[in-house]
């Protein structure tokens, strides 16, 4: 390699190692502004887990009512013939 070359790759290590200490910077300052994340009551916890049911019951019944219907090929992801 060429002096040249060799100050270029020098610089560019610097400049990665700047970019990545300017990242760690900012990841610690909004960290240190951010309040603690609240925990969520049981309520919450509930009403969650039962919306997260209901989709993936939707996932397994959607497809098998749209395909009597004949709008299976309306989907995304279903490949047209």
């Amino acid at each position: 390699m060429t002096g040249a070359l060799i100050r270029l790759e020098e610089i560019a290590t610097r400049a990665d190692a700047g970019f990545d200490d300017a990242e760690r910077r900012y990841r610690d300052r909004v960290s240190a502004l951010r309040p603690p994340p609240k925990r969520e009551s049981a309520a919450v916890r509930r009403v969650r887990a039962r919306l997260v049911a209901d989709v993936d019951a939707a996932d397994g019944v959607v497809p098998q009512l749209l395909l009597p219907a004949g709008l299976d090929a309306a989907r995304p992801g279903v490949r047209r013939r």
